[in-house]
C-alpha cells in the first residue's frame, strides 16, 4: 500500500513538470483553462468612455435642453437705458424742505374798467388825484384830476367842472360845451351841453326852450326874472299893467289889453305871454305849450326831443354825454343803461313824476331798470351833469 502511495506522487509531480514547458511554435493553450472561471483577457477594456468618480450628480439643478442661450437675441438699441434720470433715493434725507411763498391774497374781486388796483384800492386813473393817470402820481395841492391829467384849477363848486385852470358849467359854456374844449361855433349858445342852432330869433333858450324874454313875465329881459303880479313884460321890462283905464290883476295874474286879467302860467291864449297862443291839441304848462300831460323837463322840453330805445349808452366813444339822452318806454319796459359807472354815477333826479325807480349806481357797467308806472323820470350823471338837466342828463318818458 505504502509503495502504491508513493509510485503515484512520483507520477504526478512528473505531469506537473510536462505541462509547464508547451511547444514553442503552438499559440493553443492546452490544459490550461478551468471549467468554473470565464476568461476575462479576450474583452479590452472601456479606456474611450471617462469615468466620473465621486462626483455626484447635480440632481438639484434643473438642466435646461435644446434652450439657446438668449444670447442670439439682440437687445433694443432704440430704447436707451434711463441712465440719466435721477433716483429719488440720490436725494438726502437731511435735505431741508423748503415751502414755496405763499401767493398774495387777490382782491375780493376784480376791479370794474376802468378802475385798477393800486395800493390794496380800486381807482380811477382819469379822476383819482392820488394815481392820476397811473398809480403813485399823486396831483399838487389844490390841482384836480381830470381825464388823467392834474389841472391846476383846483376844487369847482358842484355842477361845475375844470376846464384847464378854469371851473366851467359844461352845461352852457358856449366854449366848452358838454365837454372840455369843446367849442360852439360864433353866434350858438350852449343849451343842456349841446350846441344849439340860433332858431330862436328874437328870443333866448332858457333851460333849452326859446323864449321871448321881451314879453315872457318869467323870463323878462334874461332868464328866470319873473314879473310880479299885476305887471307885464313890455320890451324885456317888467312894467305896472295898472294905468288908468286897467284894473289890477290878483294873485299870479298878469294884465293883457287893459283890462284882461290872464294866468300866463296856464292860459292857452297867452301862454307865457300875452298874445301867445298853443296850437290846437296842445296845452299851457307852466307858461309852455305841450301836448297834454307832457313834462317840459330838460334836456328833452319837446315831444320830439324822445326817441323809442331800450338802451342807454355813454361813456367810451359816446364821450360824457347819454346816446340818446331823452327815451320812450311803455309800462312794464326794461331801460338799461350801459357803461362804466365808476367815471359816470347815475343818479336819478328829483324833478319829474314821483317815485322815480331809478336808483343811484356808482360801479359796474350795466343797469336795468323796469318802469311799471308812466310819468316822467329825468335822470343824470353826478361827474358831468346835474338835477336840473344841464350837461350830461336825460329824461324817460313811460307812457301806457
Amino acid at each position: 500500500m505504502r509503495v502504491l502511495s508513493i509510485a503515484l506522487l512520483a507520477s504526478l509531480v512528473g505531469c506537473s513538470s510536462t505541462v509547464a514547458t508547451p511547444p514553442a511554435d503552438s499559440g493553443a493553450q492546452t490544459d490550461a483553462p478551468a471549467a468554473d472561471t470565464p476568461a476575462v483577457t479576450d474583452a479590452p477594456a472601456p479606456v474611450d468612455r471617462p469615468v466620473v468618480i465621486d462626483t455626484p450628480a447635480p440632481v438639484d439643478r434643473p438642466v435646461v435642453i435644446d434652450t439657446p442661450a438668449p444670447t442670439d437675441v439682440p437687445a433694443p438699441t432704440d430704447v436707451p437705458a434711463p441712465v440719466d434720470t435721477p433716483s429719488l433715493i440720490d436725494v438726502p434725507a437731511d435735505r431741508p424742505v423748503v415751502d414755496a411763498p405763499d401767493a398774495p391774497d387777490a382782491p375780493d374781486a376784480p376791479c370794474a374798467s376802468p378802475r385798477i388796483l393800486c395800493g390794496g384800492a380800486c381807482v380811477d386813473r382819469q379822476t383819482d388825484s392820488s394815481n392820476c393817470g397811473a398809480c403813485g402820481v399823486a396831483c399838487p395841492a389844490g390841482a384836480r384830476c381830470t381825464n388823467g391829467s392834474c389841472l391846476g384849477c383846483g376844487a369847482c363848486a358842484i355842477g361845475r367842472f375844470c376846464c384847464g385852470t378854469a371851473c366851467v358849467d359844461l352845461a352852457t359854456d358856449p366854449l366848452n360845451c358838454g365837454t372840455c374844449g369843446s367849442a360852439c361855433p360864433a353866434g350858438r349858445l350852449c343849451s343842456a351841453g349841446t350846441c344849439l342852432a340860433d332858431d330862436c330869433p328874437g328870443g333866448q333858450f332858457c333851460a333849452g326852450i326859446c323864449r321871448q324874454t321881451s314879453v315872457d313875465s318869467s323870463n323878462c329881459g334874461a332868464c328866470g326874472q319873473r314879473c310880479c303880479a299885476g305887471n307885464i313884460c313890455l320890451g324885456g321890462t317888467c312894467t305896472v299893467s295898472c294905468s288908468p283905464g286897467n284894473v289890477a290883476c290878483p294873485g299870479p295874474m298878469s294884465s293883457c289889453r287893459g283890462s284882461v286879467c290872464v294866468n300866463a302860467a296856464t292860459d292857452n291864449a297867452n301862454c307865457g305871454a300875452c298874445g301867445r297862443a298853443c296850437a290846437a291839441g296842445e296845452a299851457c304848462i307852466a307858461g309852455t305849450c305841450t301836448t297834454p300831460g307832457f313834462m317840459a323837463l330838460a334836456p328833452c322840453t319837446a315831444a320830439g326831443d324822445y326817441a323809442a330805445a331800450s338802451t342807454v349808452r355813454f361813456g367810451g366813444s359816446v364821450g360824457n354825454a347819454y346816446s340818446p339822452r331823452c327815451v320812450t318806454a311803455r309800462v312794464g319796459d326794461t331801460v338799461t343803461w350801459e357803461g362804466t359807472f365808476s367815471s359816470h354815477p347815475l343818479s336819478p333826479s328829483t324833478r319829474g313824476t314821483a317815485m322815480n325807480p331809478i336808483v343811484r349806481t356808482a360801479t359796474g357797467t350795466s343797469a336795468p331798470v323796469r318802469f311799471t308806472r308812466a310819468g316822467f323820470y329825468p335822470f343824470y350823471c353826478e361827474f358831468h351833469g346835474g338835477d336840473a338837466g344841464g350837461g350830461m342828463s336825460g329824461v324817460v318818458r313811460v307812457i301806457e
